[in-house]
């Protein structure tokens, strides 16, 4: 079917094209009767990563040792590499397989690739990716130590005269007054501070309050409410044992 004529010129500016490659397309469709397909992109890279490269480094990250949170062991099967390892070490124990094997190794950049993409499913990077699991399961491993030393010590303590064990913590700044309403809430500009100090053995607290016009909010407030604390205990107490609430609750 023979379409109608048109103005070069008008269809070259028209669908945005050069002179050549309307050339190009109009020689190769009479040769075949048939508009050329786009060959672009279908051939295979040069530096593409073999199949049994990909397949040999995901071998290596899932002989990795791993470890199975003792957070939620039930609901979360995902485990856990060593904290200790990151990306340049697993690639030169990866290195030492591949010399072991007399495999060909991939680049360290590959290598990264692989472990952060096709690895995903069999690990978790908690020390390279800075992942908010991670960082909570080592937080949590770490409570749970303070917490057997805790109890521990408060076991001992209360065989041994003279030892108390306390736990101490800067509790939730109190807004002053307490209202609900937005417009006073954002106008309302005093706070105020609560230290609790908690004697395991006695069983008894000690709560500390001021007001952000008396002092501020940090480590020396909190150091001067312990030293008031220790001045009125009885001079039969020669040892303390102190622990901060964030790292055993």
């Amino acid at each position: 079917m023979k379409g109608n004529r048109i103005c070069k010129e008008l269809l070259l500016k028209t669908l945005d094209i050069s002179n050549v490659q309307f050339s190009r397309v109009a020689t190769k469709k009479s040769e075949s009767d048939k508009s050329p397909r786009d060959k672009r992109g279908q051939s295979t890279p040069k530096n593409k990563i073999p199949e049994y490269q990909i397949q040999f480094v995901k071998k290596h990250i899932e002989s990795i040792p791993k470890y199975v949170s003792h957070y939620s062991r039930i609901h979360c099967p995902q485990k856990f590499l060593p904290e200790s390892l990151n990306i340049s070490i697993k690639f030169n124990l990866y290195m030492s397989v591949c010399e072991d094997w007399n495999e060909s190794p991939v680049k360290e950049w590959a290598y990264r690739h692989i472990f952060n993409n096709h690895a995903r499913a069999v690990t978790l990077a908690t020390n390279v990716t800075g992942n908010k699991k991670g960082k909570k399961f080592l937080h949590l491993r770490k409570a749970e130590r303070a917490r057997q030393q805790k109890k521990a010590d408060t076991e001992r303590a209360s065989t041994w005269t003279g030892t108390i064990v306390i736990v101490f913590d800067l509790q939730k700044t109190l807004p002053t007054p307490r209202v609900s309403t937005n417009k006073v809430y954002y106008l309302r500009q005093l706070w105020t501070y609560n230290c609790g100090i908690h004697n395991i053995v006695t069983v008894k607290a000690h709560m500390f309050m001021w007001d952000k016009i008396t002092a501020k909010r940090g480590s020396q407030e909190e150091g001067s409410c312990l030293v008031k604390y220790f001045n009125s205990l009885d001079d039969k107490i020669k040892h303390v044992i102190a622990y901060t609430d964030c790292c055993t609750g």
